[in-house]
């Protein structure tokens, strides 16, 4: 899940795939490049507009029903299965995207599916059901991505079982659960009165696992945009990527908690290794950075730190902190030190090194396996009040191996929400954002009278319109 926001003490907190590998075979597959054989490919079910050439397929569907490009798969519908394709723009009117899972059959209207599609920096898939003449779709997710771009977006959805990874652009955005729709076949579909256009498509029978089991950043990316961020109530500090290295000055907490800053990746670990370089530039020789492992509850975060004074301390959120021990092997203050974190099945609990050099719990202290107690669902970077420090290189990859059916793994990753919905809210606006009508009670939908057209509220949650005439 997102976790943007969160509790720290009692301050307020707010991918590219892997190269798949040569076994995976193609299913299906248009590059949209040879309209003959376009046509020999896909049906036409209603009668819109369609244009094949120069790599693109474009789609103008008039007013009053949907549309859809069809491919059959025969009797060999596929169980496990990604779909990729390129909306490369919805050029008018509502939603156009991929069809999959689809239930039904050429000769009468689709009774049921997916349609992955993207509007403006979200990712959505919605759940198709038909209900008397109307077509209903809500949102299975519905997930902002900074990897959505103005056009030309790389979508794909990747099923094994009842289980969907979601990717924009080759990075993952999330996942969702769903078991009403099993193997169907797909189309390329188009609201009434929407024209759009699609690009290359394919269909593989292997499943790509968006989990991410292993992130690095050198920093030479400014924007950061892979990295999550807690929020305290203090003074803001300042973190920047520049000059290849992550910089963040902190400041004085004053009255508030914190001054200190706090900043993550999503990823689950439970064997693994992890390192960065840290760099003390300045400020106290008493405030601790180094790592953090955190868990989805507000105390579940560990620390793993150095000082500047050649220290090292390790404590949990809520706990006061140890009293430091000093250690040769730590360079400290003006100097860079190779952080390192490790969690093997034959260690007892969790090893921290500095430069090489183990360093051990002292017997006063809590005992390190127990420290971290809860699920890790991510790994960061931290650094306390009064401090400008600077970190590099970081690494981390999780040993174990997770097995299904042709598995393949990323490398970066987002966030692992289904869905990053609103609050319930019962009004509906058109995709101009002009609110159309209410909903005080929950009718049953095949009942709402109102005009075609398409509608959605704050969450995404529901589109409809008249079905095939």
């Amino acid at each position: 899940m997102n976790r943007f926001r969160r509790c720290l003490g009692f301050a307020a907190f707010s991918m590219l795939f892997a190269a798949m590998p040569a076994l995976c075979a193609e299913l299906f597959g248009d590059d949209f490049t040879d309209p003959a054989a376009s046509h020999q490919k896909w049906m036409n079910l209603d009668d819109a507009a369609v244009t094949v050439a120069d790599g693109g397929c474009t789609i103008d569907n008039g007013p009053g029903s949907v549309s859809e490009y069809y491919h059959d798969f025969g009797a060999s519908k596929p169980e496990v299965f990604t779909l990729s394709f390129t909306l490369k723009s919805i050029e008018r009117g509502s939603v156009a995207g991929a069809l999959f899972c689809r239930q039904g059959n050429s000769s009468g209207n689709v009774t049921g599916g997916y349609v992955l599609t993207a509007r403006s920096d979200t990712v959505i898939v919605y759940k198709l059901t038909l209900s008397g003449n109307s077509y209903g779709l809500n949102s299975v997710l519905y997930q902002r991505s900074a990897d959505v771009l103005p056009a030309n977006n790389k979508l794909t959805v990747s099923k094994n079982g009842s289980t969907f990874h979601v990717f924009a652009n080759d990075e993952f955005v999330g996942e969702f659960t769903d078991a009403d729709y099993g193997p169907g076949d797909i189309s390329l579909f188009t609201f009434s009165n929407t024209k759009a256009v699609f690009g290359a498509l394919s269909v593989t029978d292997a499943f790509q696992n968006g989990k991410r089991t292993e992130f690095s950043d050198n920093f030479d990316n400014a924007s950061l945009k892979y990295w999550n961020y807690l929020q305290g109530s203090g003074p803001a500090p300042e973190i920047r990527a520049a000059d290849g290295k992550l910089k963040i000055t902190t400041v004085d907490g004053g009255d508030g908690p914190s001054g200190a800053a706090w900043m993550y990746v999503d990823i689950e670990l439970s064997e693994f290794e992890a390192r960065v370089e840290a760099s003390h530039v300045s400020g106290s020789n008493t405030s601790p950075y180094g790592f953090i492992l955190i868990g989805d509850g507000p105390s579940e975060i560990a620390y793993f730190a150095i000082r500047g004074g050649r220290r090292y301390l390790v404590w949990r959120q809520g706990e006061p902190q140890p009293d430091p021990v000093l250690a040769s092997s730590i360079n400290g203050a003006g100097y860079t030190d190779l952080l390192e974190i490790k969690k093997t099945k034959e260690s007892p609990g969790y090893e921290f090194y500095a430069n090489g050099a183990l360093l051990s719990p002292r017997e006063d202290w809590q005992d390190w396996p127990s420290l971290v107690n809860f699920k890790i669902t991510g790994i960061g970077l931290f650094a306390q009040n009064e401090l400008a420090a600077e970190f590099d290189n970081f690494y981390v990859k999780e040993k174990q191996q997770t097995s299904s059916i042709r598995t393949y793994n990323n490398s970066k990753r987002i966030s692992r929400a289904p869905s990053a919905q609103k609050s319930a809210n019962p009004a509906f606006y058109d995709l101009r954002g002009r609110k159309r009508y209410t909903l005080t009670a929950a009718p049953n939908r095949a009942s709402i009278k109102r005009a075609a057209g398409v509608y959605v509220n704050e969450n995404g949650r529901e589109v409809r319109v008249r079905g095939r005439k």
